[in-house]
């Protein structure tokens, strides 16, 4: 990391962890002790910290007046209700029996436990405030969180995920107005699609999971170039008819030159339903394909095909597909790929060369469509560099090609030193004290896909449902 760039996120992180209460140590501990997370420090409770975590929790359960084992198999920790043993302390054992079974020594569970709790408490009509419910659980275990109280001695890139990752329990707190676990659910279950163009739900029917990306909230980060290949673009001709008749048709192809194809991904951040956990969110970056295809100038002949002049650079919102000619959105322009002449990424590279070894017809969708990819510190180093010029960002500074982005230009730190790297600009965003920030425009794209939903179901619902569903609405505001 360059030194401007140590300062920006060094001084931001401080201002972060200045403000940092109960709730926030348990969420960051909950994180850093997932495996693969970067942490140095302890990972699990000792046991009399477990026993005081549990009797913690059982307390909470009693207080309520809530069924454990519901409470328990909801929070998404255990399968069945004769999983829950080890989570909470029976009536004997509150009353100081001996505990010997085995108990729960994650901090992650202990910390689910308490918003599942505060949630079925919410939803019995008691006023419950889930961050008092959090400082009770972090009183309890608080010589384990000591570590996690003081800036953390992490990577810099394990500190930057742990923090990114937070931001998933953020979206999922049931405080929000907004809903998106169930948002996520409901528009699988009804086979529907938010269309961003027109902020509503569309009904997609069997093809609806062609459409999740639409579901997904996320905001675009930058555009990063993973590879270069040679290309020949090419003007089709159809005959009468031909185009809008026969879908598998092909023109007949007239090459214009040898070009160059800069195969590239537009990188975002965004929320996904957690499979490992009912009810939960995870945080994810999102890699969509595009393709840039030169259009030759009067230089394209000749060995030189990377080198040679453009009129100007055609979008191809796919990477190319192997063996065959793709067709431009522009105009009638055709353009057929070879392999990759040189990759800029090795992850790409692996990806890329599985796709080709795999590939049979009818494969398109693993070319044109996005791929996720968990926020660890490998891939938080992988996409959010620290370099200021990018080789996308240099190229595009001739080629006049826009890039999608939420980053600010660049950012300055509380000493005044001003860094344009991506790892800098992106930690800006990430620990605004002022919106706009990552966490809020991510929880502005999932307002907007939750209150789309409650619009297309009303427009369905007569009578009491629609009273049902009014009433469900406000509650969430």
């Amino acid at each position: 990391m360059t030194d401007d760039a140590n300062l920006t996120v060094k001084a931001m992180m401080h201002r972060a962890l200045e403000s940092t209460g109960p709730a926030a140590v348990l969420a960051f501990a909950a994180e850093m002790t997932k495996p693969k997370s970067g942490w140095k420090g302890p990972r699990k409770l000792s046991r009399e910290q477990a026993l005081a975590a549990t009797r913690t929790v059982t307390s909470m359960l009693r207080r309520f007046g809530l069924q454990p084992t519901k409470v328990l198999v909801g929070a998404g920790r255990a399968s069945q209700s004769s999983a829950t043993g080890r989570f909470y302390l029976t009536d004997p054992e509150m009353a100081g029996a001996e505990v010997t079974k085995r108990l729960a020594t994650g901090i992650g569970a202990h910390v689910d436990h308490v918003k599942a709790i505060a949630r079925h408490a919410r939803q019995k009509g008691h006023a419950v405030d889930e961050g008092a419910l959090l400082a009770e659980l972090a009183e309890a275990v608080g010589v384990f969180l000591e570590p996690f109280r003081a800036e953390p001695d992490l990577e810099p890139n394990a500190e930057l995920a742990g923090d990114i990752n937070r931001i998933a329990d953020h979206l999922a707190n049931p405080g929000r107005r907004f809903e998106l676990a169930r948002f996520l659910a409901e528009a699988r279950r009804l086979e529907l699609g938010f269309d961003r163009a027109s902020g509503e739900m569309v009904f997609h029917g069997p093809a609806a999971s062609m459409h999740d990306g639409g579901n997904t909230p996320v905001i675009p980060l930058l555009t990063r170039m993973v590879a270069h290949a040679e290309a020949t673009l090419f003007r089709g001709e159809w005959e009468d008819g031909e185009e809008n008749v026969l879908f598998f048709a092909r023109p007949k192809l007239t090459p214009l030159g040898r070009t160059h194809g800069a195969i590239c991904q537009e990188v975002g951040l965004g929320v996904v339903a957690d499979p490992d956990r009912r009810g939960g969110l995870r945080m994810v970056f999102t890699l969509d394909p595009v393709t840039y295809v030169g259009e030759p100038g009067p230089a394209a002949e000749g060995d030189a095909w990377d080198k040679a002049g453009y009129a100007r650079f055609l979008r191809f919102g796919a990477y190319p597909t192997p063996g065959d000619v793709d067709r431009l959105a522009e105009g009638c322009l055709f353009f057929e790929a070879a392999a990759p002449d040189r990759y800029d990424c090795e992850e790409f590279r692996a990806f890329h060369e599985q796709v080709v070894a795999e590939w049979e017809p009818g494969d398109e969708e693993r070319l044109s469509g996005r791929r996720h990819l968990p926020v660890t510190p490998e891939t938080c180093r992988l996409l959010l560099v620290d370099d200021g010029r990018t080789a996308f960002g240099i190229w595009r500074s001739f080629a006049e090609i826009p890039e999608p982005t939420v980053l600010p230009r660049d950012a300055e730190d509380d000493a005044g030193v001003v860094s344009r790297t991506v790892r800098a600009r992106f930690a800006a965003l990430l620990y605004a004290d002022a919106e706009p920030s990552v966490a809020g425009l991510l929880g502005a794209e999932a307002g907007r896909r939750c209150e789309a939903l409650d619009a297309f179901l009303m427009k369905s619902a007569t009578g009491l449902r629609r009273r049902k569903l009014e009433f469900r609405a406000r509650m969430r505001r």
